[in-house]
C-alpha cells in the first residue's frame, strides 16, 4: 500500500530502493548497501550480528520449493551460516524458514536488479523475465545491529 500511494504502484526494487523503502517506511537509519566479493563478505556481517538481504537471480537458487522454474528476480534474508551453508527466511515459498543455501549456490545467485523504479515502470513482465539479471552487479544489503 505504502509503494502504490508514494511510487504510484508495486514494483520489484533494486537493492537502493530497498534501502530508500527501510528508510521512509520502517524508518530504518542503519543500512546500508556494500559489495560482495565472496561468500566472506556475507559471512563477516552476519558474524557481527547484523541482518543481511540479498538480491538474487532467483532461477539460479535452485530452490525446490519454489514454483519452477523460480523467480527472475528474488530477496532473501541471510540471518546466519554453518558448516552446510547460509541459513536464511526465504519470503518466496512457505518452506522458507531456516532454509540453507550451500555458500556456492549463494553466491552464484547473488545479483542486484539492475533498473531504477523509473526503467521497470516501464518495461513489460517478459522483459523483466529474461536473463538480464545476470548482469546485476553483486551486492547485500546491511542492516545494523542496534
Amino acid at each position: 500500500k505504502w509503494q502504490e500511494d508514494n511510487w504510484g504502484g508495486h514494483y520489484d526494487l533494486n537493492a537502493a530502493e530497498t534501502v530508500k523503502l527501510a528508510n521512509q517506511y520502517f524508518g530504518i537509519e542503519k543500512i546500508y548497501i556494500t559489495n560482495v566479493n565472496s561468500i566472506d563478505d556475507v559471512k563477516y556481517e552476519l558474524s557481527k550480528g547484523n541482518i543481511v538481504i540479498v538480491p538474487t537471480a532467483g532461477r539460479l537458487l535452485k530452490n525446490p520449493y519454489y514454483r519452477q522454474p523460480g523467480p527472475p528476480y528474488h530477496m532473501l534474508v541471510a540471518k546466519g551460516y554453518n558448516k552446510k551453508g547460509i541459513i536464511t527466511n526465504d519470503p518466496g515459498t512457505r518452506l522458507g524458514a531456516d532454509f540453507i543455501y550451500s555458500d556456492d549456490v549463494f553466491f552464484e545467485a547473488i545479483h542486484n536488479w539492475p533498473f531504477s523504479l523509473d526503467e521497470i515502470k516501464a518495461l513489460s513482465k517478459d522483459e523483466k523475465a529474461k536473463e538480464i539479471m545476470l548482469h546485476g552487479e553483486k551486492v547485500m544489503i546491511v542492516v545494523e545491529k542496534e
